[in-house]
């Protein structure tokens, strides 16, 4: 009987090590560049348990003993930083990755409260609802040494139309107007293409014939040129210049006809169109056809229903995003096979030829093909309102700690030495301060300089003295503790 014990138990101490064996294996990261006595940060987020593991340590090498799956990597030190997604086998395997820490892109200031699509023209925001009147356009009017920034209604046209678009082409900056007959001024109802100027003012008219006046059109970059396209027929014209001849691109319909058109994008020379059932269908599923440059269309079928947060995000590749998951998916083949994803997820969209996927840290400049990329932006105390971009950069709207909205511009061919964004952030987490407005190089302090009193002498209200210097030298302190520099920023406040 104790041999037969004996033996349950060695039988199942080799079981539970086989199986340990099995669902365990070694992870090594090195990052390539940085210096041995610098602090480095290590996060390893488990896909399967939903479970982070953070470590810090000075060395550029990790190497960890991990369960079997998928791991999201993140590595900071200081604002560089190196994302990775890679997936470990068990047997304690080795599974090697190298990267390179690369630093945050140069961000600056360029309007206080936006709306939801914005445009960066001859280096000045515009902002508007999306598929409003142009008459509602607002400018974010540049900051001086007299003034902070402010919005300013367009007051450049009385055009009476809604915009449908407007994009950085090689050419200029075009604006695509739905125009409404409202005299015999403008007697016509049809799609009218401007030059626009960071004024507003619109000039060198074209009117695009080709396209029918009962339908709402989209507008985007594409090849040397642009691209206008209808979602619900589907239907794309491709215009190498404002006034060349037009071409119909021959976009094929889905194969399984019940499915609705749900989005249309363009990625490089190719355009995705994404059709999808109704969310409330049983056996949701899912087609897209993309159209490639050399006039040839792909079909693929997914299961479950598609959003519009659905892009190609490389060549062949496709990104779409589910309550905050990522899925990477390669269009090879007629059934899309998964790459990879990732969790947290807030947005994803590419401009330029180029994905950024925004998480609740921040902004990543992805490379499927790696998967790998690296944070250009992260948040710190602000959240995320939405991205809008073009081949220089690109404009976030997000909130500050007092939930007020700004407008920060990102140069993606610049690196970040100055992090005036978060600087001003710990500026106005002060109960000294209301509210920080900051344009390029300008910054007003809007201090809290309690309530007005009676000044006997003038005859008016004012400031009690006393408090607006005790203010003034606690912002003041504030500002050379953070590191401001007063040689390259204009600050002025209503304390001093």
């Amino acid at each position: 009987m104790r041999r037969k014990i004996t033996f349950v138990i060695v039988s199942l101490a080799i079981l539970a090590s086989a199986y340990w064996l099995f669902s365990h294996s070694r992870l090594e990261i090195t990052i390539n560049s940085g210096s041995q006595n610098t602090n480095y940060s290590y996060q390893l987020y488990n896909q399967g348990n939903g479970k982070t593991e953070s470590i810090k340590t000075s060395s550029k090498t990790l190497s960890k003993i991990v369960g079997k799956g998928t791991y999201e990597i993140l590595v900071t030190s200081d604002e560089t930083s190196y994302v990775a997604v890679v997936k470990v086998s068990g047997f304690l395997r080795t599974t090697k990755i190298h990267g390179d820490l690369r630093p945050e892109q140069t961000r600056h200031f360029v309007g206080n409260e936006p709306k939801d699509c914005t445009n960066y023209i001859q280096s000045v925001l515009i902002s508007y609802n999306c598929g409003d009147l142009y008459s509602n356009i607002q400018t974010h009017q540049p900051a001086d040494a007299s003034q902070p920034t402010y919005t300013q209604k367009n007051t450049a046209t009385g055009l009476s139309g809604y915009v449908e678009g407007i994009i950085n082409s090689a050419e200029s900056d075009l604006v695509l107007i739905k125009t409404i007959p409202t005299s015999e001024e403008q007697p016509d109802d049809g799609h009218i293409l401007y030059r626009i100027d960071k004024e507003m003012r619109l000039t060198d008219p074209v009117s695009l014939t080709s396209l029918s006046s009962e339908k709402v059109y989209s507008i985007s970059q594409y090849k040397n040129g642009f691209v206008v396209f209808e979602l619900t027929a589907p239907q794309a014209i491709y215009y190498p210049s404002a006034r060349s001849n037009p071409t119909e691109l021959k976009l094929e319909q889905p194969t399984d006809n019940s499915l609705y058109p749900v989005a249309m994008s363009v990625y490089g020379d190719s355009l995705l169109s994404v059709y999808s059932n109704k969310p409330s269908d049983r056996n949701n599923r899912s087609e897209i056809v993309v159209y490639s440059s050399q006039a040839t269309s792909s079909h693929h079928h997914l299961k479950g229903s598609l959003t519009t947060s659905t892009v190609l995000c490389g060549t062949k590749v496709l990104c779409t995003l589910t309550n905050n998951r990522l899925d990477v998916f390669s269009l090879k083949t007629e059934k899309p096979q998964l790459l990879f994803n990732l969790f947290g997820v807030t947005d994803v969209d590419n401009f330029a030829s180029e994905t950024r996927v925004i998480t609740s840290k921040g902004v990543v400049k992805l490379d499927v093909d790696s998967r790998s990329g690296f944070y250009e932006y992260s948040f710190g105390d602000y959240s995320y309102n939405n991205i809008s971009g073009d081949s220089t950069g690109y404009t976030l709207s997000i909130n500050n700690s007092k939930q007020q909205k700004v407008a920060v511009r990102i140069d993606k061919a610049r690196v970040n030495t100055d992090s005036i964004d978060k600087k001003v952030s710990e500026l106005q987490g002060m109960a000294e301060v209301l509210f920080v407005s900051v344009y390029g190089n300008y910054i007003y302090i809007s201090a809290n300089l309690g309530d007005l009193v009676y000044d006997s002498v003038t005859g008016s209200y004012v400031y009690n003295g006393v408090i607006k210097k005790a203010v003034a030298n606690k912002i003041n302190a504030e500002i050379d503790k953070l590191g401001i520099d007063r040689k390259v920023y204009t600050i002025t406040s209503n304390a001093f």
